[in-house]
């Protein structure tokens, strides 16, 4: 197989994506205060990946908004997916007057129009219990959720998984093929319409193998034949030694193989050499007990909330 292609040169094009944030490193900056705050906040690690993807522009950035006081980021708000009605807030703010105004601006610019009503789903990340009690107040409902964020505490040892006879396991820098990606991602995801090469025009949001992965730390498990059976993709931020897996796929015929446990795990020990504490996922419904049984863990941080209006 040809790993070392031209379309590594293609790829690289897609460095930081052909959108930037303007005021990107002060909401990192405050991202990494929100983690410092509380080491289960892992907002920054998902700008790591979001700024690294070219469906970044789809995420309305012109939404994004930041609250000060005194000089210093205490709130940022931004919406959760391209899609609104779902908004995350990272929140340090306790003045009631600011935290009306981010109520505020949430419900106006980041919720939808359901059967001629308003509906707004918001994910909250807050050190202080100050903007719960007021969404409360606003008629906010508080929700339960059996899913939501996992993680996997890397200062312990990682489990072994065995692969059958045929499959081997590498690094994405050893092996990287824009193609059999390509493929892998779009057959795994189960995407319609015929499988994208490198410069074909494809709906942004669906661009996974486009992503400016940092090859180091993903993984590929190849078959007999040298081809992609499993991957999965991995970011790190090194100031908050947290790491976030996005995007997790295996071919169909490999499924119950352990291919997908032995790619996780592999990149797993390789972010423990770089020095991670914690990796997170944000699972669908569908993979969520997965995660669990491979030993990602639920943890009490996030806090969730809906509203029709």
């Amino acid at each position: 197989m040809n790993y070392n292609r031209s379309d590594n040169e293609t790829v690289e094009k897609w460095i930081g994506t052909k959108c930037h944030y303007p005021e990107e490193k002060e909401l990192c900056d405050f991202y990494v205060q929100m983690n410092r705050d509380n080491g289960n906040n892992h907002s920054r690690v998902i700008w790591e990946c979001l700024h690294n993807a070219p469906y970044l522009e789809e995420f309305h950035l012109d939404k994004f908004k930041m609250w000060k006081e005194n000089g210093q980021v205490v709130c940022a708000a931004r919406p959760a997916s391209p899609w609104l009605g779902e908004a995350v807030i990272d929140n340090r703010c306790k003045t009631e007057e600011t935290l009306y105004d981010i109520i505020r601006y949430v419900e106006d610019n980041l919720s939808i129009k359901q059967e001629n009503k308003n509906y707004i789903f918001i994910v909250v990340l807050n050190q202080k219990d100050d903007l719960d009690q007021l969404l409360l107040k606003e008629g906010y409902e508080k929700l339960s959720l059996t899913t939501g964020t996992l993680q996997y505490n890397l200062q312990k040892e990682i489990s072994q998984a065995t692969l059958e006879d045929g499959f081997s396991i590498h690094p994405l820098s050893e092996v990287f093929d824009f193609d059999q990606l390509s493929k892998l991602i779009w057959l795994g995801f189960h995407y319609e319409g015929d499988i994208p090469k490198i410069n074909d025009n494809v709906k942004l949001s669906i661009k996974h193998a486009w992503l400016n992965y940092n090859r180091d730390i993903c993984s590929v498990v190849l078959d007999k034949n040298g081809d992609y059976a499993s991957f999965c993709g991995f970011w790190y931020d090194e100031t908050t030694q947290t790491a976030y897996l996005e995007p997790m796929v295996t071919h169909e015929k490999y499924r119950n193989f352990g291919l997908g446990k032995a790619a996780v795990y592999n990149s797993l020990k390789i972010l423990q050499k770089y020095g991670c504490k914690k990796a997170f996922v944000d699972p669908d419904e569908e993979p969520f007990n997965y995660y669990i049984k491979i030993g990602f863990e639920r943890f009490e941080y996030a806090q969730y909330y809906q509203k029709t209006f």
